[in-house]
């Protein structure tokens, strides 16, 4: 291989061992104490990527949440793991039975939040993107 040949090569492998990093180190997936800080008291408004709808949902610092979607109010229960996995239980809005527990991680995109599924072979999907946060109740 000629000294040029070679050296275009390395530049090539570089840009694109560059552009890899920057792509799949992209995000910070929030741990337990992270997690509790961000949502704890607080009022989100978010997008539900998967599902095509907006959502806002109030966090109690007593583990209760309120969430309003498609106008339907619904309420349950939240919770965070250590290892930073977010768990929310709601409830049918119109029998009251809790419906099945759903935990997904949040990750953190410099100052985007969203929380993610994970599947069985790694592949992370977003579910849902957070606009903003407010203090308190403001549903």
């Amino acid at each position: 291989m000629s000294k040029h040949k070679s050296s275009t090569l390395t530049v090539l492998i570089t840009a694109f061992t560059a552009c890899f990093v920057a792509a799949t180190a992209y995000a910070e997936q929030l741990n337990g104490e992270q997690v509790t800080a961000l949502l704890s008291g607080k009022t989100s408004y978010a997008y539900h990527d998967f599902k095509d709808f907006d959502i806002d949902t109030y966090f109690a610092p007593d583990g209760s949440v309120i969430s309003i979607r498609n106008g339907e109010k619904h309420t349950g229960k939240w919770r965070v793991e250590s290892n930073g996995n977010h768990c929310v239980r709601l409830n049918d809005p119109y029998s009251g039975e809790p419906k099945k527990e759903h935990c997904r991680f949040i990750e953190n995109n410099d100052g985007t939040y969203t929380r993610i599924k994970v599947k069985r072979k790694g592949k992370r999907i977003p579910i849902i993107t957070y606009k903003r946060f407010a203090d308190g109740n403001t549903l």
